[in-house]
């Protein structure tokens, strides 16, 4: 709930509590104090107010938390697309002879599927690319990630790749979830690969 909220929640209860002290006063007094019919009618017609703006009240703060009904939220089905997404690990130089030459990304407002190709004509696939977009990017024999930008949140939304060469693969995917990267900062080197998880999208990722 919002802070305007609590403090209303906070007066009702309060309200409720003094409002009782009054009629359990109304019953100890008997005879010593009798409110005319007028001020009665007033405190039965304000607590009928008070009832009916906490029901109100009720009803709107159940709300908050709620999504209209029949309406399709892209997050809801994310998750329900990635709920068994499977681990997968990308080493970039297998061995001096066997090493990725070549990444394809296939691309709409996410990352749907990403594939590497290595020297010895093996292909390595993740994800679906479906009618996206695909971009090849050639990869050179000792060449490492030097920073890794991606925007994630139920998914991989989109991503860049900066080699140890200076070499940018440039943005692909949409602007969705949060952006986040990470560099290398050890001096001469960089990351080896990717490692991630995917279903029919690329559900995460990250640097080797």
């Amino acid at each position: 709930m919002l802070p305007n909220l609590f403090d209303f929640q906070d007066f009702l209860e309060e309200y409720d509590k003094q409002l009782q002290e009054v009629y359990s006063k109304f019953e100890n007094v008997g005879t010593m104090y009798k409110p005319s019919k007028k001020a009665l009618n007033r405190l039965i017609s304000a607590a009928k107010k008070l009832e009916t703006s906490h029901r109100n009240f009720n009803g709107e703060e159940n709300r908050l938390g709620q999504k209209p009904k029949d309406h399709l939220f892209l997050e809801d089905e994310m998750n329900a697309m990635n709920r068994d997404c499977t681990e997968f690990k990308v080493e970039f130089k297998k061995s001096d002879d066997v090493y990725v030459n070549k990444i394809r990304i296939w691309s709409t407002h996410f990352i749907n599927a990403l594939a590497f190709y290595f020297s010895d004509g093996s292909v390595e696939m993740f994800g679906t690319p479906g009618l996206s977009e695909a971009f090849d990017f050639e990869w050179h024999k000792d060449e490492k990630i030097k920073r890794f930008v991606f925007r994630f949140a139920s998914v991989v939304y989109g991503l860049e790749i900066i080699t140890t060469e200076g070499r940018s693969t440039g943005w692909h995917g949409g602007q969705g979830g949060r952006a986040f990267y990470t560099e290398y900062e050890w001096g001469i080197g960089g990351f080896e690969g990717l490692f991630g998880s995917f279903s029919k999208y690329i559900c995460s990722l990250e640097v080797l």
